[in-house]
């Protein structure tokens, strides 16, 4: 590998809350309360409801035939519909359960099926192209639990082949506040 062969560190860049549909083939076939589904979705997730719990405010994704087949279920989107510029630049609960866009599709990353699916499919590309870390875009948008979960088994995965210095960053565009408060205390 020559990277590694010059002492360079291969980082893949991720996106983690959302999937792009770039020909505009998947599109909502019910309507959706913006506004009220991500509350919704926010407030299940802070009390510690089932992620399998579904808002009553959330519309419903038809999948093109070209779509991912592993992602191709409902419940791996959140399903609220797009944000507007200030819902994403936000810090409220369109920043984490609303789509980028109208063809940025918003994962549900509450869902278990969904962090194991993602989380095998990055396991992947550790040992297909040698990666040494994985750079997280975006990682305000997503919920707190799913970081846990893919950053843990991703570097236990990795220093179980040899990799004892996986590097995972996430970025976030938010107040030092709000970072703060997501982060939690660093020992």
């Amino acid at each position: 590998r020559p990277c590694h062969k010059n002492g360079i560190s291969v980082v893949l860049d991720i996106v983690i809350n959302h999937l792009c549909d770039a020909v505009g083939i998947t599109k909502y076939s019910t309507n959706y309360n913006h506004e009220n589904c991500c509350s919704d979705k926010y407030n299940y997730y802070e009390s510690g409801t089932s992620w399998t719990t579904q808002s009553p405010n959330e519309g419903k994704l038809i999948f093109g035939d070209e779509w991912f087949a592993s992602l191709n279920d409902n419940q791996m989107f959140s399903e609220c519909g797009p944000n507007s510029n200030s819902d994403t630049s936000g810090q409220g609960p369109c920043a984490v359960f609303g789509d980028f866009t109208a063809r940025m599709f918003d994962y549900d990353t509450r869902n278990r099926n969904f962090q194991q699916i993602f989380t095998e499919l990055h396991k992947f590309w550790i040992v297909a192209a040698d990666i040494d870390g994985f750079r997280l875009d975006a990682a305000k948008h997503v919920t707190a639990d799913f970081i846990e979960y893919f950053s843990s088994n991703i570097r236990n995965f990795a220093q179980g082949i040899g990799k004892d210095n996986f590097y995972i960053v996430g970025e976030v565009a938010a107040s030092s506040d709000w970072e703060a408060r997501r982060l939690g205390t660093m020992y």
